[in-house]
């Protein structure tokens, strides 16, 4: 597993003529093993885009998240650089829980779970555990 950490600083000034009372604490942030790749169809579980299918862009193991192809859209407002363009809203797709994804088999269409079987030559592969066929 990898550990990752990071300093978080809060500051309590309640008033001007009080001191300043500074809080450090030591925060401890676990990661799992992704079982999502970059290139997987992978359809979303929940929020706003529920029952959307999409390719997996990107994957943020650190943060546990995946950046998924046409969903969680946001909304960013690019300034003009030069006088003859003008500035555009364009639409940035947004990390999603990896939580809120499923892979879903390439063989039997539907979302899935992923597992791990050795094949004859020993190489770890990922199956479906709905078919159990490889992904």
């Amino acid at each position: 597993m990898l550990h990752q950490s990071r300093w978080k600083r809060d500051e309590y000034s309640y008033h001007w003529w009080h001191i300043r009372v500074i809080r450090v604490e030591f925060v401890l942030f676990v990661s799992c093993i992704m079982k999502i790749k970059k290139g997987d169809t992978v359809e979303i579980l929940s929020g706003k885009d529920r029952g959307k299918r999409g390719k997996v862009i990107r994957v943020l193991a650190a943060e546990n998240r995946v950046l998924v192809e046409g969903a969680n859209l946001k909304k960013k407002h690019r300034k003009s650089r030069r006088q003859d363009r003008k500035g555009e809203i364009i639409l940035i797709p947004g990390p999603l829980a990896v939580s809120a994804v499923a892979v879903v088999c390439g063989s039997c269409g539907k979302p899935t779970r992923v597992g791990y079987a050795t094949n004859a030559s020993g190489a770890k592969t990922r199956i479906c555990k709905r078919c159990a066929k490889e992904l």
